[in-house]
C-alpha cells in the first residue's frame, strides 16, 4: 500500500513540473505569437487591397471593418470573416471589397481543412473566382464557384465566408 502512495506522489510531482513548464512556455511565447498574428493580419489587409495607404478599423453591429484609404479617399473595405469548413472547423479569412461592393481579393488567414484537399481553398486559382463578385451575385458552389475537387464542404465554407463579408458590406456601406 505504501508503494502505491509513493508512486502516486511521484506521478503528482511529475505532473506539477510538466504543468508548470507548459505554463512558463506559454507565458513566454504568447507575446511573440500575438505580435506575429497582428503582422499576418496586417499583411492580409494589404494583400486584399494593395493600393491602400492606410486602414482604419470601424465596428458596426459587432462586426469589424477596415476602411482602406489612399490620398485621403476611401477606396475599399477589408472585412474579416469566419465560416465553418469541414468538420465545422473555422475558416478565417479577410475579404477586400471596393467601394462599389465588388470583391477585390480574398486571403485565408487560418483553417483546419484536410491537407492536400480542403487546404486548396488558400490557392490563388480557387480564390480568384470571387474577384468581381458583388453582394447581389449568386454565390453557389458547383454553379457560380468551382469547388475544389474532393473538398466541396471546404469550398462551401469559404464561399459562405465571402458571402457573409459581402452581405456585411452591403448592410453597412450601401445606402
Amino acid at each position: 500500500m505504501r508503494e502505491i502512495g509513493k508512486l502516486g506522489f511521484i506521478l503528482a510531482v511529475i505532473c506539477a513540473v510538466a504543468a508548470g513548464s507548459l505554463a512558463w512556455v506559454y507565458q513566454t511565447t504568447r507575446p511573440v505569437i500575438e505580435k506575429r498574428q497582428v503582422e499576418e493580419f496586417n499583411t492580409a489587409l494589404k494583400a486584399v487591397i494593395p493600393e491602400a495607404e492606410e486602414f482604419k478599423e470601424t465596428k458596426r453591429d459587432g462586426q469589424s471593418f477596415y476602411v482602406a484609404s489612399k490620398g485621403g479617399k476611401d477606396i475599399g473595405v477589408a472585412i474579416p470573416v469566419e465560416s465553418k469548413g469541414y468538420g465545422s472547423s473555422p475558416i478565417s479569412m479577410v475579404v477586400g471589397v471596393d467601394m462599389s461592393g465588388k470583391v477585390l481579393n480574398v486571403e485565408v488567414l487560418s483553417h483546419s481543412e484536410t491537407a492536400g484537399l480542403g487546404s486548396k481553398i488558400t490557392g490563388e486559382e480557387f480564390r480568384k473566382q470571387f474577384v468581381g463578385k458583388a453582394p447581389d451575385s449568386p454565390l453557389v458552389v458547383k454553379q457560380d464557384i468551382d469547388a475544389v475537387s474532393g473538398a466541396t464542404i471546404s469550398s462551401k465554407g469559404a464561399t459562405a465566408g465571402v458571402k457573409k463579408a459581402l452581405e456585411g458590406f452591403a448592410k453597412t456601406f450601401k445606402q
